[in-house]
């Protein structure tokens, strides 16, 4: 295991509060669910400690720094150069034993970006970083947690920063990795409208067969 200020796997009932500040937004709500008895589908989370081991690592922070405004070939870019790049070895390690001791090493799971600004009081992420849908084996989960990863610098979530005057510098994102609900019906529930967040009369709840691609999708 890291360091214990470096903890690189967070599971929500031996590290709580590292989850809330070193697991990124949508971490720290799965904690909020899991802790009001909510059932919450088995999860662990890489930590942001261990997305800097990896840019530290692979030498990569210093390739970050954001130029121009092409963000769909910066995108393509930033993923070419993480998956051309390896999860440092006590991360691995680190992972495979949690995994197996959460039960999830075997069973499809699934792989969710966990951006540290995502989902605040000010700015919403939903939909802006990837996830992948049922995992399954090592080297699955290894290769979805790179893409995650690299997914802090997806085309949409640069525009996101540019148009919300967000820093494109110092980004950092954890990975949830949780088990894969195969669901008959998925959904969301918006406390404001989106069309019109000032309405505070209406909330919106939406749902659709199987996974819900296509309400996090726009479709």
């Amino acid at each position: 295991m890291g360091d214990s200020k470096c903890i690189y796997v967070l599971s929500p009932e031996r590290y709580p509060s590292l989850i809330m500040s070193h697991g990124g937004g949508k971490a720290a709500n799965l904690l909020r669910l899991t802790q009001s008895n909510f059932s919450v589908p088995s999860w662990v989370c890489l930590s942001t400690h261990a997305f800097d081991e990896f840019l530290s690592v692979n030498g990569i922070g210093s390739v970050l720094d954001i130029r121009g405004s092409n963000f769909a070939e910066i995108e393509r870019s930033v993923e070419e150069l993480f998956l051309s790049n390896s999860i440092p070895i006590a991360i691995r390690e680190e992972l495979l034993s949690e995994l197996e001791r959460c039960g999830l090493l075997e069973c499809f799971v699934a792989v969710r970006s966990s951006g540290l600004d995502e989902d605040s009081s000010e700015h919403s992420f939903a939909g802006q970083f990837s996830s992948f849908l049922f995992q399954r084996g090592v080297d699955s989960i290894f290769r979805s947690v790179l893409r995650c990863w690299a997914s802090g610098w997806s085309a949409r979530a640069l525009a996101y920063r540019k148009e919300h005057h967000l820093s494109l510098t110092g980004i950092k994102v954890g990975v949830i990795i949780q088990r894969m609900v195969d669901s008959e019906v998925a959904g969301v529930s918006f406390s404001r409208t989106p069309i019109d967040p000032s309405d505070r009369d209406r909330m919106i709840i939406s749902a659709v067969w199987g996974q819900g691609e296509g309400l996090v999708s726009g479709a």
